[in-house]
């Protein structure tokens, strides 16, 4: 299933997008109440997506892929970063550069775990069900901030600067996290690829 969020006529809608491009609504208001598809609402032309989810946070995980690492080993205990909410946009929306963030501002594509509903102190054989899907996201970094920061034990400002987290344009139910190609594209030719 390819859950997406659009704007049809201003408004901001959850739907479950069909292989012909067909939008269906959901019975609910969100993927989170409910996946039961309704009627078809629109076509994917003729829509505006938007960024599949609204979060209040968003969680990430540093030095999560072998090449990041320069050849080190995985850390003993993740480092983990918060994305505040203005930095997340859609897909297609453009990233601003802020003028404060540096001469050095990257893309890192990521595979976004999206979940699905309140979890606390969830056993480790049980955390795969409380995944609703996955998407893909950009870590936009400031590389100079990220350094800076680094080097007094923390990282907020250089990964999230407003439009630093586009995510989009769907949540994927149904694919296999521990193989998925990842690429990001930039100005039409592919930068960065590799595989879960």
């Amino acid at each position: 299933m390819k859950l997406l969020r659009f704007a049809v006529d201003g408004q901001a809608r959850y739907g479950l997008l069909q292989p012909d491009g067909t939008i269906l609504a959901l019975r609910g208001e969100s993927p989170f109440e409910s996946l039961t598809p309704g009627r078809p609402v629109a076509r994917l032309e003729d829509v505006q997506l938007l960024a599949p989810v609204t979060p209040s946070t968003v969680v990430g995980i540093g030095s999560n892929f072998h090449s990041h690492r320069g050849g080190k080993s995985a850390p003993e205990f993740p480092m983990l970063f918060l994305k505040p909410p203005a930095a997340l946009i859609g897909p297609d929306v453009p990233i601003v550069l802020p003028k404060v963030a540096g001469p050095t501002v990257d893309y890192e594509a990521e595979l976004t775990v999206v979940i699905g509903r309140r979890a606390r102190h969830v056993r480790e054989r049980d955390a795969l069900d409380y995944v609703l899907g996955y998407t893909v996201g950009n870590d936009v970094s400031a590389r100079e901030w990220q350094k800076r920061e680094m080097a007094i034990g923390t990282l907020v400002r250089g990964k999230g600067f407003d439009t630093f987290c586009p995510l989009g344009p769907v949540i994927d139910t149904e694919i296999d996290p521990t193989d998925v190609q990842i690429e990001a594209v930039v100005n039409g030719a592919v930068a960065y690829r590799a595989r879960t």
